[in-house]
């Protein structure tokens, strides 16, 4: 049985009881038994829900996530103990050396540009071949700023000449709900794998608690693309947009030769960097690929 997540938008209470999630809404009441739940998202703050039944997905690893006003994630409950390695981990991260930080970065950004290439295939085939190049100048730390050049040169193509992302515009909107809920899957996995999310590859802000999120989420970034893309001429994020969104985590990919869905190729991506760290290379990192339509 596939797993499904729960959207709620306006529930006078969620709870827990015999082992089922229970959302109640007026007089009508629906179960969702704990085993056929994925994630949980409240849209709206008109939601009352109790400890038990956040404790209850806490403990069988299923995230929650709250959105704000404009229905993007804002908060995330994860389980707290849920790796027993958890400071092994952490030294592990933090005498990562300037070096293999590098390498790493390096098959990120170059995954990241070949999956953006993939897009830009069916747009125009000549700019795929361009990025898809650029690809292979990616050097160790991208110091010649590839990542940066691709994106112009993908953007422009796949959207219009004038797009950029730091518009307000409601495709961007698309975007950043997309990119999140891939973070948040991320997140959840780094903290399974008793990782800290603050301590990155790359980036590195003080203020950024997701520093290592921001780093693994690159090469999937083109998976939210084109869920994007197929909300071209939409003006608002509606349910069914937001439901359209969430399921990109089903949405097929190639990982290690083989088909698997992104949800699962964010698990394996994060185990294999904990194999980078204990083997102190970046050789075990796995990334996934777009499948051609």
């Amino acid at each position: 049985m596939s797993k499904r997540i729960i959207v709620i938008e306006s529930a006078q209470k969620v709870s827990f009881s015999k082992n089922a999630i229970v959302v109640q809404i007026d007089d009508q009441v629906s179960y969702f038994p704990i085993s056929t739940i994925q994630a949980v998202i409240f849209e709206t703050d008109h939601n009352a829900v109790t400890v038990a039944a956040l404790k209850c997905l806490a403990l069988q690893d299923i995230p929650v996530i709250f959105c704000d006003s404009r229905h993007l994630p804002c908060a995330t409950v994860f389980p707290t103990n849920m790796y027993f390695e958890r400071a092994n981990r952490l030294k592990l991260q933090f005498h990562l050396s300037t070096q293999l930080k590098k390498r790493l970065w390096q098959k990120i950004i170059r995954q990241k540009i070949l999956n953006q290439a993939t897009v830009t295939y069916s747009f125009s085939k000549s700019t795929a071949i361009h990025i898809k190049q650029l690809a292979k100048l990616v050097d160790e730390g991208d110091t010649q700023l590839n990542e940066a050049v691709a994106a112009r040169i993908y953007f422009k193509a796949i959207v219009h000449n004038n797009f950029t992302r730091r518009s307000k515009t409601p495709l961007n909107y698309f975007f950043n709900y997309g990119y999140a809920i891939i973070r948040s899957l991320i997140t959840q996995q780094l903290m399974a794998h008793g990782l800290e999310p603050c301590i990155g590859i790359w980036h590195h802000g003080n203020r950024n608690s997701l520093n290592l999120t921001y780093d693994l989420i690159e090469a999937f970034r083109p998976f939210v693309d084109t869920r994007v893309l197929d909300l071209l001429g939409e003006s608002e994020l509606t349910k069914e947009n937001r439901i359209y969104l969430l399921e990109l985590v089903e949405q097929e990919c190639w990982f290690d030769g083989k088909k698997t869905t992104v949800k699962n190729a964010i698990n394996l991506c994060v185990d294999s960097f904990v194999k980078c760290l204990d083997a102190n290379s970046a050789s075990p990192l796995l990334l996934p690929s777009l499948v051609l339509p």
